[in-house]
């Protein structure tokens, strides 16, 4: 009997046992506005791997500032990296804080929490949620690049109390490929710390020799655990519910969903299209700068990247959208390449832009990725609305596994169509409904609508039930019992 406590999202089929007609249906991010342009010449073209952490009702965004020399001609000083970091009390507008503390060309006046002597290929700042956590180590981050410049093959530990001046702590003691977004995540249910990176393995599903990948290769999800953010556990690979290996990831996004018990991610989703080349001669130019990468990299021109949505209950396996969370989107002069649709690693609740909605999720994606200085631009979803049931006009309905409601109220998140409807019938075990406990048709569009029965439902405590739930033109995000 599945405990059902607080809010349950459905983004999955986990808690039906019979399907008459309903689906899953994935929903795509809406574009917004520019919140952030990096135009400072420590930024550059190569802007992304963003970090997004709230500190009290401050919103933080942590990014990669870098120029690596794309244009026609080598440009002495143009090939760097550093870690920089903007801010917002709504999360819509960012500025670059004035923080000094290291010094680029000449002067300390930016906004730069992170550099060394060498290019950072990448550096990932999380907030511990961990209540045991030392106050000197609340801002966790993680970097392929050490002090001593080696940058393959190890993950550096780096700390901080107040998310700007950041100290090094060591190198974990893991073999992996770190030239990713690492990411961490504290599972507060099983008390261990979790890291999510990159690695290979062989298209015939074998792992690979470190340091022993080549163009063939298959670009993997790992992650180790730790009680002490010191001694780790063997890494696993991250397992999908559809049983496929061989998509190719070049970051995973991986992180725990403020709302409900869940993980989600936008990972990119890297694919090469040398055999389609026909393409290329409509396809935007970026200035002529796609023909350069093509002939001087080869797939780093030919591959394009889009993004997917990954769920799961546990975050170990993880389900999938299937199609893409997010498209380059339509052709105009700085899309469709290989960085397309790198969107930063978590999200923000912010404010609707109109009066009287409610609040809505932020997702944030670099625009003109390697070609010019990246603009950072906003997208937005419904909360809880990466996915949800979803029923045509036909309708349909499903029965739930037997469940124990642990609450005394019931609250939904749904759409109908003017003619549409929800009905939750509360039934015994058996899934016959049971007197006092049917919520009649319900209609409109509410993040957190009360659903009324005419029993409390605290009087089923600790009861085997099951929800009978019918829709007709109708979307269900969530249900919270509480």
């Amino acid at each position: 009997m599945y405990n059902f406590c607080g809010r349950e999202v459905f983004w999955d089929m986990f808690l039906a046992d019979e399907n008459h007609g309903i689906t899953i249906k994935n929903h795509t991010p809406v574009r917004k506005n520019i919140v952030l342009s990096l135009d400072a010449p420590w930024e550059g073209e190569h802007g992304a791997y963003i970090s997004l952490v709230k500190v009290g009702d401050i919103y933080r965004l942590y990014y990669r500032g870098a120029g690596y020399n794309n244009g026609p001609e080598k440009v002495e000083g143009a090939y760097h990296s550093v870690f920089c970091v903007a801010e917002s009390p709504d999360g819509k507008v960012f500025t670059k804080p004035n923080v000094g503390i290291y010094e680029y060309g000449g002067s300390k006046d930016n906004n730069i929490v992170f550099m060394l002597d060498k290019r950072i290929d990448n550096f990932s700042v999380y907030y511990d949620e961990n209540p045991d956590c030392p106050a000197d180590e609340r801002f966790k981050a993680l970097s392929s690049c050490l002090p001593t410049g080696q940058c393959l093959g190890k993950l550096g530990y780096y700390k901080s109390a107040d998310g700007y001046h950041f100290e090094y702590v060591r190198p974990l003691l893991l073999e992996g490929v770190f030239d990713s977004l690492n990411l961490i995540v504290w599972d507060s249910e099983r008390k261990k710390y979790r890291i999510y990176f990159r690695n290979f393995h062989a298209p015939d599903g074998s792992d690979i020799q470190l340091g022993k990948h080549d163009d063939t290769s298959i670009r993997d999800v790992r992650y180790v655990e730790s009680e002490d953010f010191n001694v780790w556990s063997e890494p696993l690979r991250v397992r999908y519910t559809d049983g496929k290996e061989n998509i190719q990831y070049y970051t995973s996004g991986i992180t725990k969903y403020y709302r409900a018990n869940t993980y989600f991610g936008v990972p990119v989703r890297y694919i090469d299209r040398a055999s389609d080349a026909v393409n290329y001669k409509y396809l935007p130019k970026l200035s002529g700068f796609r023909e350069r990468l093509i002939q001087r990299e080869g797939r780093g021109g030919t591959a394009v990247t889009d993004c997917t949505a990954i769920f799961s209950r546990d975050g170990y396996m993880f389900e999938r959208s299937g199609e893409a969370f997010c498209t380059p989107g339509i052709e105009n002069n700085e899309n469709w390449i290989y960085g397309d649709c790198y969107f930063g690693r978590g999200l923000f609740e912010t404010e609707s832009d109109y009066p009287f909605e409610p609040n809505e999720m932020s997702f944030y994606k670099c625009h003109g990725y390697r070609h010019r200085p990246v603009d950072v631009v906003r997208y937005t979803l419904r909360l809880d609305g990466f996915r949800s049931w979803h029923a045509d006009k036909d309708g349909g309905y499903i029965l739930t596994k037997p469940i124990s409601l642990c609450g005394d109220s019931m609250s939904v998140n749904f759409a109908t169509s003017a003619l549409g409807s929800l009905r939750i019938i509360i039934c015994d075990k058996d899934g016959t409904p049971i007197p006092g406990y049917d919520s009649t048709s319900l209609f409109g569009d509410s993040i957190e609508r009360p659903v009324d029965f005419e029993k409390q439902i605290s009087e089923l405590s600790g009861k085997e039930v099951r929800l009978m739930i019918k829709m007709t033109e109708c979307d269900l995000y969530s249900i919270n019992v509480e």
